[in-house]
Parts: structure tokens; sequence; C-alpha cells
């Protein structure tokens, strides 16, 4: 996202791939369903916690927990950077085709100003200002 903000949208989906990204999407979601269903497995409920516990204060201390943590993470991130490049994508899309727009359907007695926006032309001959 950083990326993107600095101004660079190319380079942005260059390191935010749409089919790495949708495959981390996938994984984060199976990994989520995995999980869960490893305490059907083992006869208890859905997401209950079956990895033993270790001593308090210590990563593995929580059991399944980090692993879901890290399954919903992964799953919501992927998910946000295809949401926010699609969005990019729409936004250069309907900006290209307003700018195509404006190229191409001028009304008529305009000029365009090679450093600027159209400008009216109302049969003035250059130099001339209007009452």
């Amino acid at each position: 996202m950083f990326v993107y903000l600095a101004g660079r949208y190319r380079t942005f989906l260059l390191v935010t791939p749409t089919d790495a990204t949708e495959a981390a999407d996938a994984v984060g979601a199976a990994a989520f369903i995995v999980i869960g269903l490893i305490g059907f497995v083992t006869g208890a409920a859905f997401l209950q916690n079956v990895l033993p516990l270790g001593p308090v204060g210590h990563l593995y201390s929580a059991g399944t927990i980090p692993l879901i943590n890290l399954a919903v993470g992964l799953e919501a991130g992927a998910g946000f950077l295809l949401i926010l490049a699609e969005f990019l994508r729409q936004t250069l899309q309907v900006r290209a085709a307003a700018e195509a727009l404006a190229e191409g359907d001028r009304p008529a007695g305009t000029q365009r100003d090679e450093a600027g926006p159209a400008k009216a032309n109302y049969g003035e001959e250059e130099g001339e200002k209007r009452p």
C-alpha cells in the first residue's frame, strides 16, 4: 500500500501480483477451515483448542490461537490487497475514459492549449477581449 501511496501503481501491481495474492487468500481461508476441522477429527468442537498448552508467556502456550491468527491475518491481508488493487484498477479505467471523452468530445468552438485545459473560443481574435 505504501508503494501505491508513493504514486507508483504499476510498481504496486508488480509487488502484489494478483495470482499470488489470490493464492495467499485461498491458503489463509483453507488453513482456518483445516484448523477448525482438526477439532472435529479429535472429537472436540469446531476451532476448539486441541494442541497442548505450553508455559505461560511463550508463543506456543496458546495452543491453536496463534495458528488461527496467522490464517486469518493471511486471508484478511491478501483480501485487502485484492480489493485495493481492483479499486485502483477501476479508478484508472474511469480516469482514462474521462480523459478520452474530454479529448474526443470537446464542444464546438473550443481549442486545446498545450499547457492547460480546453479554452473557449467565442469567435474572438487572439488579443481581443470580450466586453
